[in-house]
């Protein structure tokens, strides 16, 4: 079983976001397995079992093994959340959406995470590196996700009705997700739905909840219209004043607030 996070534990600041930020952030956030698929570390201990602060890291195999094991039984994508499991000061980013806070990212995917409604959702990943040039933050793992799943219950897409269950299956061409680790071996960071081929899959050359939408049904121009406009006019992200110190010297790039 995993760690199931409900709405009454949630972080104070989590449950008073307004519901128009929670909706577009859904709706533009980028997807996706199941809490049955386990990946249990090299060690054999649980995902928070360890302490590592003042400690040599552990071996890249054991660092590769609790990102896989992050993603099926704690992220809140392909699972229920787990808040033990990140980092006070936690940073979410996708290509669009973002830089979110946990209390900001609780209250979206409470309400839209994948595993409400593909219940045999899996991340499937085929292969994982780490990225050496991150390590003054932390120890960066990222992992190709190919994330398979079938639609049997309600989802909540935001800023529209309920979808009932369509039994379409999603089939990813390919997304890059990561986690960034920090010395407690609690999850920093998280980049999310980066698709690596447009044009294979039923997920309209998109990764994340695009990808989910498409493969259930909407229509691609929408689900275009709806991209293009949020990387113009960026709304789904934490102000600014909210993120942690960190955050404004890692972030790179004209799209860092």
């Amino acid at each position: 079983s995993g760690c199931t996070l409900s709405s009454e534990f949630a972080p104070a600041s989590a449950q008073s976001v307004p519901m128009w930020q929670a909706v577009v952030s859904v709706l533009y956030f980028a997807p996706v397995a199941s809490a049955q698929d386990l990946f249990l570390t090299a060690s054999g201990k649980s995902l928070a079992g360890n302490n590592f602060e003042g400690s040599p890291w552990p071996p890249d195999e054991e660092l590769i093994a609790r990102t896989q094991e992050y993603w099926s039984t704690s992220s809140g994508w392909f699972s229920p959340f787990c808040n033990t499991t990140h980092a006070s000061d936690f940073v979410m980013r996708g290509p669009i959406v973002g830089p979110l806070d946990f209390p900001d990212l609780y209250a979206v995917l409470i309400r839209s995470g994948a595993w409400t409604a593909f219940p045999d959702i899996r991340p499937n990943p085929r292969a994982c590196w780490l990225d050496s040039d991150d390590n003054t933050f932390g120890r960066h793992v990222y992992c190709v996700l190919y994330p398979t799943g079938r639609h049997t219950k309600d989802y909540t897409p935001p800023g529209g009705r309920v979808v009932k269950p369509t039994n379409k299956s999603l089939h990813s061409s390919g997304e890059v997700w990561s986690v960034l680790w920090d010395s407690q071996m609690k999850v920093r960071h998280v980049t999310v739905g980066y698709p690596i081929n447009a044009h294979r899959g039923n997920t309209c050359g998109f990764g994340g909840a695009f990808a989910l939408e498409c493969a259930i049904g909407e229509s691609f121009p929408k689900l275009q219209a709806s991209f293009d406009l949020l990387w113009r006019f960026p709304a789904a992200r934490t102000p600014k004043a909210r993120l942690p110190p960190w955050w404004a010297t890692y972030c790179q790039g004209p799209a860092c607030p």
